[in-house]
């Protein structure tokens, strides 16, 4: 997406980005979900639970993004908001 919008310097996202965007926030949401119902508690206090919290907090501002997105209309890349797609970049 940000290739595409450097080369082609246009402010509006085309909404192919838009719906994988969305799409990977429901697999994130499915995978936390997933993760949640096998680990229940350990998930927040057993090994690694730093990086647990991390990776739920990415998928929280993600769904804060889409959300924003949809109720709005506008990607935040357009410079109606915040933009914490560079997170992505920390969760592996």
């Amino acid at each position: 997406q940000t290739d595409y919008m450097a080369r082609t310097s246009q402010d509006v996202v085309p909404p192919a980005f838009s719906i994988c965007e969305i799409l990977f926030c429901f697999v994130f949401i499915a995978e936390l979900i997933v993760r949640l119902g096998s680990e229940r508690l350990a998930f927040f206090l057993g090994p690694g639970w730093r990086w647990n919290i991390f990776d739920f907090m990415l998928v929280v501002f993600q769904v804060i993004e889409v959300l924003g997105f949809v109720f709005t209309g506008y990607e935040s890349s357009s410079g109606h908001g915040a933009n914490m797609s560079f997170l992505r970049v920390l969760r592996f």
